[in-house]
């Protein structure tokens, strides 16, 4: 599975390495039991999906072929991400014309994107609003719903160190904020995490984006104080076992050390007082 999505109306679309974009029902039963994929709508990609949304309303509503969207046997739209660096608009038939190797070759409706690395996340806001597209490449788009052809793009990641590893908007309900703002989320491989707003240009025209700046994700290496008391007791026998030590001797683990190794709880204190957590709560 190279990426999978829910749909509005509770179906699980997966997307595979081989290219095929299949639509099912969502597995029941038995935790491990496998869900069939024999009948179900499939389609062949141009190439292979790495992030896959659900379009919403507003873009269906003003498509071209709008009244095609509103019957009750419409096409899901999805926005799909690949490996090809671009982003695609697909249909994906509610009814099976074809399954497995035989499933039909679907043409993108549109492609309005193309980056310099794979796209590696999308998200529509939760007013659907806006799109936004995460990148290896570092760089993260936001496209102003419906008109996506008109986009803003921001280099916030390392491209090197991976770029971007998922992006999210949800609206910006601060007093402050913009009508109809979003605030947008990017998380990087290189250890950031960047928080901006995202605010309407008007119609067919490109978001604004507020200047960003990149806060620090800290990354300790923690363990839980159980391991080290189990690790306290083995050195204690061993202790015993050797005879007693020297008064004044220092154990051969622990010369060198400048701190003592944090616990699971003291790194926990340390994000909940950092500024990114306020920034995060805000």
């Amino acid at each position: 599975v190279a990426a999978l999505t829910f749909a509005k109306s509770g179906q699980l679309v997966v997307a595979l390495t081989d290219r095929r974009l299949i639509m099912t029902a969502p597995p029941v039963g038995t935790a491990g039991d496998a869900a069939s994929l024999a009948g179900a709508p499939t389609i062949i990609t141009e190439a292979v999906a790495t992030a896959i949304v659900e379009a919403p309303a507003s873009y269906t509503e003003a498509a071209p072929e709008a009244a095609k969207y509103a019957s009750a046997n419409a096409p899901l739209v999805l926005f799909v991400g690949g490996v090809d660096r671009k982003c695609h608009v697909y249909e994906l038939p509610k009814k099976a014309v074809g399954s497995g190797s035989v499933a039909p070759r679907a043409e993108p409706t549109l492609t309005f994107l193309t980056l310099d690395k794979p796209v590696t996340s999308l998200s529509v806001a939760m007013d659907s609003a806006f799109l936004a597209v995460g990148g290896a490449d570092g760089s993260m788009t936001v496209c102003a719903l419906p008109e996506v052809n008109e986009h803003t793009t921001l280099q916030l990641h390392d491209s090197i160190a991976g770029g971007v590893s998922g992006v999210s908007l949800v609206p910006d309900f601060t007093p402050s904020a913009s009508p109809g703002a979003s605030l947008a989320y990017s998380t990087g491989l290189d250890g950031t995490m960047v928080l901006t707003t995202v605010t309407p240009g008007g119609y067919a025209n490109p978001p604004d984006i507020a200047p960003v700046t990149h806060l620090p994700l800290a990354f300790k290496g923690v363990s839980d104080k159980g391991d080290k008391a189990d690790k306290g007791e083995a050195e204690e026998a061993e202790g015993e076992e050797g005879g007693e030590k020297k008064e004044g001797e220092t154990p051969p683990e622990t010369e060198g050390e400048a701190a003592e190794e944090p616990t699971v709880m003291a790194a926990a204190r340390d994000a909940s007082s950092s500024g990114l957590a306020e920034s995060a709560a805000r």
